[in-house]
């Protein structure tokens, strides 16, 4: 007996509860985030800023941030609230199994039987109708709460740019680009399990990774553009600046653009883009506008660094090592007759269904790993950002960072549990100690 078959059989006990163990866990999460919120609400009624940046970060810029902060969590705690109601609703009372019988449709019966090339297996044609389906049920629970979002608070604080047009045509364009992607994602993976049966895990991990790189080459041409303009960078100062800093670490950089991110939000932002051979860098236009071009070389030098110390292709690997570890796991799953039965699958096991189901169980070890993914993100950021530093951009990092949060209303003070795990980047107090900028920060949260 294989080790999947042995998983198989010691996991399928008929009087397991998984439906509550699935519910623990939903409430579990949602308790505990709540918890750290409420912890790192208390820092959100300070509007002052810490005091090694009283001299450079303005009071009512800072009040009229911390304003921002507490709104957004309030917010969060309605939507949030909300979410978690809908998901207990779709675990007690069997959504899975009522969304599978919803979209089962007797043209799929026609199509697996026909002898035309185009001819599909209904395993595959229901699982993508049934992921469809669920996509809209999602977007149709989520837009009311994006609808405000975006055109009540992040109006009322002036990072809104979309109109309602942009707004409903993104929506459109997201389901159907999404639409596509996850019914090619799902038919690779259901055809790949049926043709490999218990051997899958390697062959499913395999064409994952191969389909990633795919879409991580075509997605700044085909998939990008349909949602925002790339334009070169036209500034012959600034394009000569940034190709100098990339060629002095080697960067193969082929194209310079600036995105109009203005369109939809204030925010800024920047990112690369494309193969180890040929890369794209791609700038905010709310960042350029908002920063100096000094600071912006050393932004820049910072990603720069994730990329000169391979912190991209770290990250990959162990995201690979993982997702390798999360289907070996699934595949002693699969055939767990106990599970299905106890979300309202009593005869039709559909792999898909399987998958989703594994995923709610796997979810407490998800949250370790992605803790731990948490604490490498950081030591990759601090140790970026030492790169710029070497480039002769430390203070200018720092200043850009600033900078940066200021522009973004972001938030300086954090609690140390939220921060851990919420966030992948350290806070900007502990990434100003690290780099060397004004004073030492003695006054921690405990």
């Amino acid at each position: 007996m294989g080790i999947f078959d042995f998983l198989s059989h010691a996991f399928d006990i008929p009087a397991f509860p998984w439906k509550s163990v699935v519910l623990a866990f939903t409430i579990s999460r949602f308790l505990w985030e709540r918890y750290l919120s409420k912890r790192q609400y208390k820092h959100y009624l300070n509007e002052k800023p810490p005091a090694v940046l009283a001299s450079v970060v303005d009071e009512k810029k800072y009040k009229r941030a911390m304003q921002y902060a507490r709104t957004k969590a309030h917010f969060g705690v309605l939507s949030s609230s909300f979410s978690f109601i809908i998901s207990i609703l779709i675990i007690r009372y069997n959504g899975f199994a009522r969304l599978w019988n919803a979209t089962d449709y007797s043209w799929m019966d026609r199509l697996a039987t026909s002898n035309h090339w185009w001819s599909v297996s209904k395993a595959i044609t229901h699982s993508c109708m049934f992921a469809f389906a669920g996509s809209v049920f999602s977007t149709i629970i989520d837009t009311p709460f994006s609808l405000y979002s975006t055109f009540v608070i992040e109006e009322k604080f002036g990072f809104n740019k979309t109109t309602m047009r942009t707004f409903w045509a993104d929506i459109v364009k997201g389901l159907a680009l999404g639409g596509v992607l996850l019914s090619i994602i799902i038919a690779i993976f259901l055809k790949v399990i049926i043709a490999f049966g218990d051997n899958f895990v390697v062959y499913v991990w395999v064409s994952f990774i191969v389909l990633g790189m795919v879409l991580q080459t075509i997605a700044p041409y085909v998939i990008l553009p349909l949602f925002n303009k790339f334009t070169p960078v036209t500034d012959p100062e600034l394009k000569s600046k940034i190709e100098e800093l990339a060629a002095s670490v080697k960067f193969p950089l082929k194209n310079l653009y600036i995105m109009d991110a203005s369109r939809r939000s204030g925010h800024s932002n920047a990112f690369f883009y494309g193969m180890p051979w040929s890369k794209g860098i791609v700038l905010y236009d709310t960042l350029v506008k908002n920063q100096t071009t000094t600071e912006l070389l050393a932004v820049l030098g910072h990603e720069l660094g994730h990329w000169y110390m391979w912190h991209i292709l770290i990250q990959q690997l162990v995201n690979y090592a993982v997702s390798f570890f999360h289907l070996a796991l699934f595949a002693g799953f699969i055939r767990n007759n106990s599970m299905y039965s106890a979300f309202g699958f009593s005869g039709e096991h559909p792999i898909l269904i399987g998958y989703l189901l594994f995923t709610s169980l796997f979810e407490p070890l998800s949250a370790l790993i992605s803790f731990g993914n948490n604490l490498l993100s950081r030591s990759c950021e601090y140790q970026a950002d030492a790169f710029a530093k070497r480039l002769g951009y430390g203070d200018a990092l720092a200043e850009g960072l600033i900078r940066l949060h200021e522009d973004n209303m972001s938030p300086l003070d954090f609690d140390r549990w939220f921060s851990a795990y919420h966030h992948n980047h350290p806070p900007l107090l502990e990434r100003l100690e690290a780099i060397g900028y004004g004073a030492q920060t003695t006054d921690k949260t405990q």
